[in-house]
């Protein structure tokens, strides 16, 4: 797969195209362990906070997902 300099300068993980095998289980797991952790425990922090649970989910979720791309 061939992308364009200017487009890969702006999303540089279409370099790791294509995606399989051993990586995207490793990966998976480590995304589900995360998940598992980061879910409950930021629930809770926002109940300790006086906020609805709901919110705690929220404010973990957002970071993530921009930190990811």
């Amino acid at each position: 797969m061939s992308f364009s300099p200017s487009l890969l300068r702006f999303l540089p993980f279409l370099r790791w195209l294509p995606y399989g095998g051993a990586t995207l289980r490793a990966d998976f797991l480590a995304g589900l362990t995360v998940v598992l952790v980061l879910v409950p425990q930021s629930m809770a922090y926002a109940q300790l906070a006086g906020l609805p649970a709901y919110y705690g989910f929220y404010a973990a979720f957002l970071p993530v997902m921009v930190a990811a791309m």
